[in-house]
């Protein structure tokens, strides 16, 4: 579990593909990180997807990439040099400032607003109509890994539009500062919202009439 506050960010030393006859993976090496006392083993959250350090040298640590994970993020759409967002797993004693993020990604959304005003970013993210019914004005989700507020909704035909505030501590600490138009960016959904929203969907299901 991660709170969605990014401790560093770190440098993508090489992404290396690859495949069999059946899927696609990936090891993802990470240095320029803030992490001397990693462990193998421990869970890292890498723009908002949990991966767990599967080696590590005095400067790196690397991660193996599943099939699934690069099909629900953009991890394999990174190269050398990318900056990535870092989060260690909290403790049960750590006090939860962001909000409960499980690292898991929903998928993966892109950037359609990008306004500078000063020193704060107001920016647009193009949600699936799928799963608008997770998100809520003033309610919390997860971009790249940063716990974030919902500022405002608008909702069309086949997408919503959310927008968020970046206020300058963000913009400092996070690799949110690289954002341009037409960026794609890993999303995580409220966990609670999520819950409610299956528990919707099979409650309509099971009360449909038999045809």
């Amino acid at each position: 579990m991660f709170t969605g506050l990014i401790e560093c960010t770190g440098t993508i030393a090489s992404m290396q593909m690859s495949s069999d006859a059946e899927q696609v993976s990936a090891k993802l090496i990470i240095a320029n990180h803030d992490y001397p006392d990693a462990k193998h083993g421990d869970s890292i959250a890498i723009n908002g997807c949990c991966l767990t350090v599967s080696e590590l040298t005095d400067s790196t640590l690397s991660f193996d990439v599943s099939h699934e994970t690069l099909r629900c993020t953009q991890l394999g759409k990174l190269t050398n040099g990318d900056q990535v967002n870092m989060e260690r797993a909290m403790s049960l004693n750590s006090r939860l400032d962001g909000h409960m993020v499980s690292g898991h990604v929903d998928g993966i959304a892109s950037v359609c607003l990008l306004e500078k005003h000063n020193e704060y970013w107001l920016v647009g993210i193009d949600i699936p109509s799928s799963e608008a019914g997770c998100i809520i004005d003033k309610g919390s989700i997860c971009i790249n890994g940063v716990s974030l507020t919902i500022n405002k909704i608008s909702d069309h035909q086949d997408r919503s539009v959310i927008e968020l505030m970046l206020i300058p501590t963000t913009i400092a600490k996070t690799n949110l500062s690289q954002l341009e138009l037409n960026a794609v960016v890993n999303v995580e959904y409220d966990l609670v919202g999520k819950y409610i929203q299956r528990q919707a969907q099979l409650s309509l299901k099971n009360h449909q009439p038999s045809l």
